[in-house]
């Protein structure tokens, strides 16, 4: 969605989760550029209730994180929500990825990787 100057409006929501703050910092930074309301959430815990408070368009999730991990997390959310949801990890072998994506994400990117390659996988409709 565009605004009359052609940039997009911020009302599509996006929620990171990732329990590398500086990995959260970039994130943030590069979608705002890109026009996207972005929450952070540092682990699975804080990510559940945040699903439940307030409607996001995407979550991007890391999968290794202390406490909940991003499979748990996400299979928790798959509870309640349809949100789309991508994870994003250095744990990018084929089990981690065939687990991610049985469990309800929507998508798999591994670390590193390049933001107009993450940004390309979401695009609202």
């Amino acid at each position: 969605m565009t605004d009359d100057g052609g940039v997009k409006a911020m009302d599509e929501r996006i929620l990171v989760v990732d329990d590398e703050s500086l990995m959260r910092r970039v994130l943030r930074q590069a979608l705002e550029i890109e026009g996207y309301a972005v929450a952070e959430a540092s682990g699975g815990e804080d990510a559940i209730e945040m699903i439940r408070e307030m409607s996001y368009d995407l979550v991007i999730m890391d999968i290794k994180m202390p406490g909940l991990n991003g499979f748990q997390t996400l299979e928790e959310v798959r509870k309640f929500s349809e949100v789309p949801v991508i994870m994003l990890s250095g744990l990018g072998e084929s089990a981690n990825i065939s687990t991610a994506l049985l469990t309800g994400a929507d998508d798999f990117v591994k670390k590193p990787f390049h933001m107009g390659e993450l940004v390309a996988r979401y695009r609202p409709s």
